[in-house]
């Protein structure tokens, strides 16, 4: 929303998006997104009905290449004069562990696919990583949903397009855990979801926050249930 509201007035019209998609574009935009019928696209609008916009309007408003990670893996080799310094070879060794641990779980979904058709979806609040619970800026406000399938999906702000967070095999190798929290978070009612990678090794905790008491404890309950149904398969594959 950011890339075509240049003007920073918290909404968009034809005149505005048309510097980012060009006049067809943007009409098509306002046509898709307008649900008022009064001539912009707030964000509330885009943020309803961004999923159902064609690619060719995504692609225009955040291209594929500018989708990639900034830094690039060339950056985080270590020149040949380095090498003396164990301490900094170990903190140079867990960013790259780090950044192909990120691309590798990046799994780009298409929305529109049945098996990805969502059986419930709501809003949670995502912690950023290493954020503070008591920063309201830290809480990311994402749509998640459990699709046909029992995979987690959610849709990404950032690069404008829906992903697959974790599927049910994926779940069977994670650990749900419920997060006591007191004055330290604006939001009571959260939970933890500790994925693995396939070769056991931990990858990052991500905190999650429902609006209510009901809401986290239909989605651990939601969780726990794809989980055992996770276990169940990797240990029919184990024993084939």
């Amino acid at each position: 929303f950011e890339d075509l509201d240049v003007q920073q007035k918290g909404s968009v019209d034809v005149a505005a998006a048309s510097k980012t998609l060009g006049e067809e574009g943007a009409k098509q935009l306002v046509a898709e997104l307008d649900t008022n019928q009064d001539g912009v696209v707030d964000f509330f609008e885009f943020r309803q009905g961004f999923s159902k916009l064609p690619d060719s309007v995504l692609h225009a408003i955040r291209p594929v290449e500018e989708l990639e990670v900034k830094m690039s893996k060339d950056e985080l080799v270590a020149p040949a004069t380095r090498g003396g310094d164990v301490a900094r070879d170990a903190s140079l060794n867990e960013m790259i562990t780090n950044y192909n641990s990120k691309r590798g779980r990046r799994k780009y979904i298409n929305p529109y696919e049945d098996r990805n058709a969502p059986v419930f979806k709501t809003v949670l609040y995502k912690l950023k990583l290493g954020g503070n619970r008591a920063n309201p800026d830290d809480w990311l406000p994402r749509d998640y949903w459990v699709n046909k399938v029992g995979g987690v999906c959610w849709h990404s702000a950032t690069e404008n397009r829906s992903m697959l967070y974790l599927s049910k095999k994926d779940l069977g190798r994670a650990e749900i855990e419920d997060v006591e929290t007191g004055p330290d978070s604006i939001y009571p009612y959260v939970f933890r979801v500790c994925p693995r990678q396939v070769e056991g090794k931990p990858a990052e905790p991500t905190e999650f926050a429902a609006d209510s008491k009901e809401g986290k404890d239909f989605w651990m309950s939601q969780l726990l249930a794809m989980q055992a149904e996770g276990r169940a398969l990797l240990a029919g594959q184990a024993g084939a």
